[in-house]
């Protein structure tokens, strides 16, 4: 059976040349940075083509991107979320991409890097560098990581000055719960009570959020001398 070829927004098949070469769809102009791609270890040259009119096509300089590998460890331990691929990573495994060495990429896209390298979503990655995080600091964190460069941080200038530093890569954590929320919680249950039903009535009363003193204590738990 014949491999099946992709569709083309060209009209004729691209050669070393790129002679006869036209786009037939001059809307998809900025699809054609995929025209000749190299790669090496240090840096990637892409040939941009641009489109001036719909027969022909203008070769513009090439533009030449820096790489630099980056180390990652990656500790998903054992979860739930990750279901079984979290057990079949080793712990503390070692991953190496490749990331342009000024930092011109989005946080999701590093991810998304090493999402295949780990088979978990990049959604429910947390990477970190020097105890900071690198986009998203919990799972219901509103923060766009697709709008988040790595150059945002410092992670490419320390990198490439010491490649054998790493960034962490764990499991994403769950919402934070509140700090007083606990709290109630853990006095109600200490005191013999429905834990959902205090948090339910101290929201209503508007004292969620404030820690009682003893003699309020007394008060809201009924305790006498």
């Amino acid at each position: 059976m014949a491999e099946e070829q992709s569709p083309s927004i060209f009209s004729e098949p691209l050669d070393a040349s790129m002679a006869a070469c036209t786009i037939t769809d001059p809307a998809a102009h900025e699809l054609t940075t995929l025209l000749t791609t190299t790669t090496t270890p240090e840096n990637v040259t892409v040939t941009i083509a641009v489109t001036t009119k719909p027969d022909e096509v203008v070769v513009a300089d090439e533009v030449v991107v820096d790489m630099l590998s980056v180390n990652v460890k990656v500790n998903l331990g054992q979860s739930s979320l990750a279901g079984e691929r979290a057990g079949s990573v080793p712990s503390e495994a070692m991953f190496t991409i490749q990331v342009p060495a000024d930092g011109d990429i989005s946080i999701y896209a590093v991810k998304d890097k090493l999402a295949a390298a780990v088979g978990v979503p990049a959604e429910m990655l947390y990477l970190e560098f020097m105890s900071q995080p690198l986009g998203r600091c919990h799972a219901s964190d509103p923060l766009d990581e697709m709008e988040v460069l790595l150059s945002a941080s410092s992670v490419t200038t320390w990198l490439a000055k010491f490649p054998a530093w790493y960034v962490i890569c764990k499991l994403m954590p769950g919402t934070p719960v509140d700090p007083y929320v606990a709290i109630k919680r853990t006095v109600a249950l200490q005191m013999g009570r429905d834990p959902d039903e205090e948090i339910a009535k101290a929201t209503a009363d508007g004292s969620l959020h404030h820690i009682d003193n003893w003699e309020e204590h007394k008060v809201r738990y009924g305790i006498t001398d």
